[in-house]
């Protein structure tokens, strides 16, 4: 009945001596480890000081109430399993012992052992299930233990990561801001010495060389070809000047600097040119118009690269919340130029730009319908 080398514990305690020395013999015949107590005080006191997996309790004994044993052993031992037998035949005596938390109830006498044999196997059977439940639960537990454990480090890498990430992310972009903040201020510096050193060199040059010719009373083409060279170099420097640093920025409206821009450019490139512009300028400061004006700026040197358009047509709209611009042109779109490094054309620095005002751009090319440049920024 018990598996060999399978130590199965079983403690009986009963006052019929005579009924439980059988008992005994009968359950070490089948393996087990038993301990017999027709003493019921004496064995309360083992079964409470030591562990077994089979209790086989007398509930009728002089000077100790079973059912009062029962109770007060099964709300401390949960796991250890009771048969009850007894001399009654009392339905509801029964009843209420397996109430009290014993597995089984068996009637004295035992007039089957075979019955009595199965009862036992089932108990026992029931004891091993409880015993290998309880074991696949703390594998189980330890095994959540483990796992918990790993997921925790792998949580902590994780975080540890998206620290770094986010702070590489940071140092580039501020890099990235620095950058161009540097190559900004280089563009003033120099589009300053063009309009404020070399322009008017060039300007008190052509007053000379007038001076000059009324004064000789001389004119030849060569004269003529110099003041229009000299009219030329300055065009050439103030656009220039317009390119590397909009001065007009400091002086002028966002707006009437687009429109200048647009209109520049149309002249330029021979590219139909419209602007529109909507809504009440306000709040816009001037490291955000600076941003801002070089976003057109770069989106329209892109068009006048790349785009082989006819038209093209950009939009600033000022809302109470926000600025809104567009540029769309009509030509041969992105995907007739896949080849081309998008981080050349100035969209890396556009996207840049308008993170940097917590923005986001949009650039779309439907098929054979030019490029679509948008981008919205808060105020």
């Amino acid at each position: 009945m018990i598996r060999q080398n399978e130590l199965f514990r079983v403690v009986i305690i009963d006052d019929d001596e005579g009924f439980a020395r059988t008992l005994h013999i009968f359950l070490e015949d089948s393996g087990a480890d038993v301990r017999l107590f027709t003493d019921p005080e004496a064995g309360l006191q083992y079964i409470h000081a030591n562990k077994f997996e089979l209790l086989l309790l007398d509930l009728k004994m002089p000077k100790l109430d079973g059912h009062a044993l029962l109770r007060a052993f099964r709300e401390k031992n949960k796991e250890t399993s009771i048969i009850i037998i007894s001399a009654t035949s009392d339905v509801s005596e029964a009843i209420q012992a397996i109430r009290e938390g014993a597995d089984e109830f068996v009637a004295k006498p035992i007039r089957d052992l075979e019955d009595f044999d199965v009862i036992v196997k089932k108990t026992i059977d029931k004891v091993r299930l409880k015993k290998e439940l309880e074991a696949y639960r703390l594998h189980l537990e330890e095994l959540v233990k483990e796992r918990t454990s790993e997921l925790l480090a792998t949580n902590e890498m994780l975080v540890e990561e998206a620290k770094r990430r986010k702070k590489a992310e940071l140092a580039i972009k501020k890099g990235s801001v620095n950058l161009m903040s540097a190559i900004e201020l280089g563009k003033k510096h120099i589009a300053k010495e063009l309009h404020d050193s070399i322009s008017q060199r060039l300007v008190f040059s052509r007053m000379n060389l007038e001076l000059g010719i009324k004064q000789s009373n001389t004119t030849n083409d060569y004269f003529s070809l110099a003041l229009q060279n000299i009219d030329e170099i300055s065009l050439e420097i103030k656009e220039m000047v317009k390119m590397l640093y909009p001065i007009s920025l400091e002086k002028y409206s966002l707006e009437e600097n687009i429109r200048s821009l647009v209109e520049s450019f149309g002249k330029n490139t021979g590219i139909t040119a419209q602007f529109y512009c909507s809504g009440e300028e306000l709040n816009v400061g001037k490291d955000m118009k600076l941003h801002l004006f070089r976003i057109f700026q770069e989106t329209l040197n892109n068009v006048a690269k790349h785009s082989r358009a006819q038209k093209v047509e950009v939009t600033l709209n000022f809302f109470f919340d926000s600025i809104l611009g567009t540029i769309r042109d009509d030509g041969i779109g992105l995907k007739q130029f896949e080849e081309i490094d998008l981080s050349g054309t100035g969209f890396f620095s556009m996207k840049e730009r308008v993170g940097e005002m917590n923005g986001k751009l949009t650039i779309t090319s439907p098929l054979n319908s030019g490029v679509m440049v948008s981008f919205e920024v808060p105020l």
